[in-house]
């Protein structure tokens, strides 16, 4: 997976990073489609640095358009930032 915001080459990272990395792409895709667990894990990306440059402010995006669905997981990270 050739990740533009990612900052090792791709013979220097783990196993995990690169799952993580591809992992994002799927997210994102079932996100686009209204996937709310797929929208609240895109925000843990952000959140924690998982093979994207930390962003709060895009983890909160994410986690506000899952709270306007009434999902309580995007609920509590919202209370908890």
């Amino acid at each position: 997976v050739n990740n533009e915001n990612s900052t090792k080459p791709h013979s220097e990272k783990s196993t995990k990073e690169i799952y993580k990395e591809r992992a994002l792409v799927w997210y994102k895709r079932s996100a686009e489609q209204g996937n709310v667990e797929s929208i609240i894990r895109i925000g843990d990306y952000y959140y924690y640095g998982w093979g994207i440059p930390v962003n709060f402010a895009k983890s909160v995006e994410r986690y506000r358009d899952a709270g306007d669905r009434a999902h309580p997981q995007a609920l509590f990270n919202l209370g908890y930032m």
